[in-house]
């Protein structure tokens, strides 16, 4: 009895966490379709690895951190999928390793300061 009530409980997070995706996932999924940008195409794969986020913590939090360097890279300003990093985020603190959560959290605010630098104007005088 016990291992279909561990089967089932698996089963629930996996459609819990397909439909946390598929709503993350709405907005940009509807604005590609009426304007195609490239933008839209990194919000929806910042997004989609999510639906792995209970199972794979820490590949879905690499892989979004990887997307998001070269995010920084290549745009000149914040994206709506960047939300996926803090849920990412929160998946490595609920159900990662400890070694993967201060990992993580040293990587975030790593990349806080590379967004800070990156996607700030510099203020200039107008006096």
């Amino acid at each position: 009895m016990r291992e279909r009530s561990d089967l089932w409980r698996r089963i629930d997070t996996l459609w819990q966490d397909i439909g946390l995706t598929g709503m993350v996932l709405f907005i940009p999924l509807a604005s590609y379709v009426f304007t195609g940008t490239p933008g839209q195409l990194l919000d929806i794969a910042l997004i989609v690895p999510l639906a792995l986020r209970r199972r794979a913590p820490v590949a879905t939090f690499t892989v979004i951190c990887l997307m998001l360097l070269a995010q920084a890279i290549v745009f000149g300003t914040p994206r709506y999928g960047d939300v996926a990093l803090l849920i990412a985020l929160h998946a490595v603190a609920a159900y990662g390793p400890m070694w993967a959560v201060r990992a993580s959290l040293a990587t975030g605010f790593l990349g806080a300061l590379i967004a800070a630098a990156r996607w700030s104007t510099p203020t200039t005088d107008a006096g």
